[in-house]
């Protein structure tokens, strides 16, 4: 059996609850309690999430452009972390969340650009289906 797809759903399922919980922790407390608390949780999940998938002995770095690469993908996810959850202060979670889509062009637009992968019809029309998506999703339903 596959496990990638129930990786897969488990994932979207995931990210989707996290940004409730967030918004709960939010406006159950205090908002630098529930960055912290967040922070913190999420990186002891990596943590030994990795260590199960790796194993104890399984790291070896080596200084190469990937490392700085890695480094460069968890500063921005940090950056993005903190100013979604200042957004989700005064955002419904029912329009913060879909705005994340547009988010996803991003790497799509970046890998056509520097790394000469193909627009595609079917990138092209994902494209436009996440905007429709977050502008019917974001819009008060008038």
């Amino acid at each position: 059996m596959n496990p990638g797809p129930i990786a897969v759903a488990v994932m979207i399922c995931s990210l989707g609850a996290t940004t409730v919980f967030l918004r709960l922790a939010i406006d159950h407390g205090s908002v630098d309690d529930a960055r912290l608390l967040r922070s913190s949780f999420q990186t002891l999940a990596i943590v030994i999430g990795v260590l199960a998938v790796q194993g104890i002995g399984g790291f070896h770095v080596a200084l190469r452009p990937g490392v700085a690469f890695a480094a460069l993908n968890g500063a921005l996810g940090g950056v993005a972390f903190i100013l979604f959850s200042k957004g989700l202060e005064s955002v419904d979670v029912s329009r913060a969340k879909p705005a994340m889509v547009v988010g996803m062009v991003v790497p799509v637009v970046l890998g056509v650009a520097l790394l000469r992968e193909p627009m595609t019809p079917r990138k092209a029309a994902g494209v436009v289906l996440a905007g429709v998506a977050v502008y019917l999703l974001s819009s008060d339903g008038r």
